[in-house]
């Protein structure tokens, strides 16, 4: 080996030994050091400005931003690191699972974002509580809380049932709305009583409702186009024996129909023969765009 050879090599891996240094350095300084923050739920409060209904909610994720990056979307409680210190700006956008499916969460379009500045400290966790509030601009065409007997639904044609106020065990308030299927009964169908002309603009359309349910719950659209009035079935709500809060997506319905004039929205439920009683319960409907 010449000497040559020899001091290339030297000085090869001199400079190694002096990167690798200089990179554990790096690793170790407090730059690489996280802060956390910490938060356990998002709850909705009122909104003054609009009559928004019942603030009910299934807030599931928090979608965070550190001055203005987003930092990701956590499911809740989330304690989540953050390489930051000091003053920071903190936006949280309220997440919700689309549809009630786990694969489609979104930062829910009809919440204020929360924003908030806090001092982070470094291996420190800061609380943060979030507070969000629907939009100022929202339209509610239809709302249907069950606490005024004359309801804003109507029974299906060929529905062998009809839904009632439940005032035993309502989810809030002082009624909900039952639905018995037994005996001789085996279908129930119910619809808003009104139609409505949505904006076929690409603009969110929602439909929220808290439900519970032995059975399926079939839940979508009739569809007047003209000449031809289309039932288009969108989520269908599994039994459940708790209380859920679900924010139901009919934007790619009503924008991908041609020429609507209006739509209704409905829900209905088949009873198995091989079930003895099916039952149903349903709050807080609010068709929201």
């Amino acid at each position: 080996m010449n000497q040559r050879f020899i001091q290339i090599l030297t000085a090869i891996t001199a400079f190694s030994i002096i990167f690798f240094l200089a990179g554990c350095q790096k690793d170790n300084s407090n730059e690489s050091i996280p802060s956390y923050i910490h938060i356990d739920k998002i709850d909705v409060i009122d909104n003054a400005n609009i009559n928004e209904g019942s603030l009910s909610s299934n807030i599931t994720d928090a979608w965070i931003y550190v001055d203005n990056e987003l930092i990701g979307a956590f499911e809740l409680p989330a304690t989540v690191p953050v390489l930051a210190a000091g003053e920071v700006n903190i936006k949280i956008k309220a997440g919700v699972k689309m549809n009630g499916i786990s694969t489609t969460r979104i930062p829910y379009p009809f919440y204020k974002e929360y924003s908030t500045k806090v001092n982070l400290a470094r291996e420190q966790i800061t609380t943060i509580t979030p507070r969000v509030k629907y939009l100022d601009n929202i339209v509610i065409p239809w709302r249907e809380d069950f606490e005024d007997p004359s309801l804003s639904i109507d029974n299906g044609s060929k529905s062998d049932t009809i839904i009632l106020l439940e005032e035993e065990m309502p989810f809030e308030g002082s009624h909900s709305g039952r639905v018995v299927l037994e005996g001789d009964k085996l279908f129930f169908e119910m619809t808003s009583d009104t139609t409505y002309a949505l904006p076929q603009t690409g603009d969110a359309i929602f439909l929220e409702l808290d439900f519970k349910t032995n059975s399926t719950i079939t839940t979508g659209m009739y569809i007047n186009a003209g000449t031809l009035v289309q039932q288009n079935a969108i989520v269908m709500l599994n039994p459940t024996e708790e209380w859920k809060k679900i924010y139901i997506n009919l934007t790619k319905t009503v924008l991908n129909t041609i020429n609507p004039r209006n739509f209704r929205i409905f829900f209905g439920i088949l009873r198995s023969e091989n079930s003895e009683t099916t039952e149903a319960y349903f709050d807080n409907i609010k068709l929201i765009y």
